[in-house]
């Protein structure tokens, strides 16, 4: 049962609960005691639930929402004419010397509430529904966007290791040999850690690890990296390959000619994940995909951690600096 039909559900439970039981409050003169008003009471209340549904479910759609509100009211007047008559009518029926001058308006008032009641409730539970209904798009939305992004992870990765790797054929073949088999256990993680909403965060730092060894094959003696990972992993869970894309980053613009720096260091206190990159703005032409991680990742942490992240970036005297902090759960 949807959430709607569940509040719709519990509302009319307890409006019929405290309009059906009006007549045994204690101030109420009327007596249960006589079969004939018990049979009246039942037959009366009867309508009540018919007019109720009847104008909740067939005159308010018909009638209010696909014309206007001169034809509702018009048509709600003749429903409630007739129904008032017709509950005088069992009255006559059923009690002796009944006489319609002296009870001529006790039919109206509940007649009334129960038809301004339905309008009320209708538009109420409408108006839940409406506005669930466009949660539910708006999250469906977001669920197909952040897939896309996901999607993009792979090929990008796959895209710029292929080209480390193809630099590394003619230089070094058994290096190169080395990445590929490491990149195929890399991807099969990635694919798997890809298809969860969130992933453990120890198993996004075996990749992590995983990647960092694949680069340090293609690192040559003037390249230093320092990289470290502290803190107590278990029990947190992260948006999977959140984090690669920074390091990444690192690899892709760090390394070049000439002595050059890389420090990656992750750090977790309690739910609080930090992450710090450093590396030199090297002059070394990039491909054409550059860029693209870095605004994949930045669109993924909005959708998944919205005001739960804080992330700087900066660069000066030729050094690039990632600081982010994640929010875990």
């Amino acid at each position: 049962m949807t959430t709607p039909k569940i509040i719709s559900f519990s509302l009319q439970i307890i409006l019929w609960f405290l309009f059906l039981t009006a007549p045994f409050y204690k101030d109420h003169k009327i007596s249960f005691n006589n079969t004939t008003f018990i049979i009246t009471y039942s037959l009366q209340h009867l309508i009540y639930v018919c007019l109720f549904y009847y104008n909740y479910f067939y005159v308010i759609p018909k009638k209010l929402y696909k014309k206007n509100l001169t034809h509702y009211v018009l048509f709600i007047f003749t429903l409630l004419t007739i129904t008032y008559f017709i509950s005088h009518l069992l009255k006559y029926i059923f009690f002796k010397h009944y006489s319609f001058i002296h009870h001529y308006s006790e039919p109206i008032v509940p007649l009334i509430q129960v038809t301004a009641v339905s309008i009320a409730f209708k538009l109420l539970i409408d108006q839940i529904e409406n506005s669930l209904n466009k949660k539910i798009v708006l999250e469906e939305k977001t669920k197909a966007e952040l897939n896309y992004l996901r999607a993009q992870i792979n090929p990008h990765f796959l895209f710029n290791t292929l080209n480390n790797i193809t630099a590394l054929i003619h230089i070094n073949p058994d290096k190169a040999e080395q990445s590929i088999i490491k990149l195929s256990k890399i991807m099969r993680a990635m694919l798997n850690s890809g298809t969860h909403q969130k992933i453990e965060l120890a198993t996004e730092i075996e990749l992590l690890n995983s990647y960092v060894d694949l680069q340090k094959i293609r690192l040559n003696e003037d390249t230093q990296l320092n990289y470290s990972v502290t803190g107590n992993l278990k029990s947190l869970f992260i948006e999977p390959l959140i984090l690669i894309n920074f390091i990444e980053n690192v690899f892709k613009h760090g390394v070049g000619e000439g002595k050059n720096i890389i420090s990656v260091n992750i750090s977790v206190n309690e739910n609080l994940l930090h992450l710090t990159t450093e590396n030199k703005i090297t002059s070394d032409k990039k491909d054409d995909t550059s860029g693209i991680g870095m605004v994949n990742v930045k669109k993924r942490l909005n959708i998944v951690y919205k005001d739960k992240y804080r992330l700087t970036i900066s660069s000066s005297n030729s050094i690039y600096k990632v600081n982010l902090v994640l929010e875990l759960t």
